[in-house]
């Protein structure tokens, strides 16, 4: 196990002390900093307090037999309690991130945080985008349903409105909401 560690550290650049016991990861320079300031920055993030936070991992821990108070949240964001790895699990899991991202360096899950920000804007977008593609895909199909419909009266006002369809219908493309939404996006953003 030793020598699997020292391989692991050395592809890693960083330094193991020589004497692996329980206590190594935790003797490794800031992680229990980098831990106290990941669990403080996601639960202000969530916008929660610590006693919210400690009633939280203590309801999802409860068949761990984890529980937390108030006082728990701020001694491990202080950095004066060590998460043990039941907890960390069940903290990540509240915090809704990744267990291994409370070692991360707060600048670095800040930086990681805003491109998923951004991918989520965009799956968003996108997602928008084709609901509204597939709702247009379907508004045409009704609209030449209804010229159909509308060929076969014999009444004036009817043929003036299927031409007016057919006009709505020409202007109607995805291609065009494509453009007209590249238009209004330049317009907001030109002001």
């Amino acid at each position: 196990m030793k020598s699997t560690l020292l391989a692991a550290a050395s592809n890693r650049n960083c330094a193991l002390p020589t004497t692996l016991n329980r206590y190594t990861l935790h003797s490794m320079p800031g992680v229990n900093e980098r831990i106290a300031a990941s669990v403080r920055a996601h639960r202000e993030r969530m916008g929660i307090s610590q006693a919210e936070l400690a009633a939280r991992v203590t309801a999802e821990g409860k068949a761990d037999g984890v529980s937390w108070h108030q006082s728990t949240t701020a001694r491990v964001e202080d950095g004066a309690q060590r998460l043990r790895l039941d907890e960390a699990e069940i903290v990540a899991r509240v915090l809704g991130i990744p267990v291994n991202r409370l070692t991360w360096a707060t600048g670095e899950a800040a930086e990681v945080m805003l491109a998923e920000r951004a991918m989520g804007r965009l799956h968003e977008a996108f997602t928008g985008s084709a609901d509204a593609t597939a709702r247009l895909h379907a508004a045409r199909a009704g609209a030449r349903s209804t010229l159909r419909t509308l060929a076969a009266s014999g009444s004036e006002r009817a043929r003036e409105a299927a031409r007016s369809l057919e006009d709505e219908l020409a202007a109607s493309t995805v291609r065009a909401a494509t453009a007209e939404g590249k238009a209004r996006y330049e317009r907001e953003a030109a002001q």
